[in-house]
């Protein structure tokens, strides 16, 4: 997501002028080990005391309390992210509920799961 502005700037010491092209460094967010604890593993656990939609965390003031940034940030924010994330749900419903799953058991022999 870029960001073009459209007056000189200052940010932290630096000096942005104006037409500058900012973009937001993503992969340093979301690998911060101070906001996500062993940021390279699959630890999927650290989302689940975030409750709310992806959307309302998106017009959180803190972004310390967000619970990830893959939507966007800011007023150029996904405007699709209710689509997006009700279509993940959806999704993830027609795969287990039109799917059979089975299990293999130490022998090899499928198990059925009674899924």
């Amino acid at each position: 997501m870029n960001h073009h502005l459209i007056e000189d700037d200052w940010y932290k010491g630096h000096f942005l002028p104006k037409d500058s092209v900012i973009m937001l460094n993503w992969w340093a967010i979301h690998y911060d080990e101070e906001r996500y604890p062993d940021p390279y593993n699959f630890v999927p656990e650290r989302y689940l005391d975030h409750k709310l939609p992806a959307a309302d965390y998106i017009g959180i003031g803190d972004p310390y309390k967000r619970d990830h940034f893959t939507y966007g940030a800011g007023r150029r924010a996904c405007p699709g992210v209710h689509v997006a994330e009700k279509s993940m749900v959806m999704d993830y419903h027609n795969e287990t509920n039109g799917s059979s799953w089975l299990s293999l058991g130490c022998s090899g022999d499928s198990i059925s799961l009674g899924l």
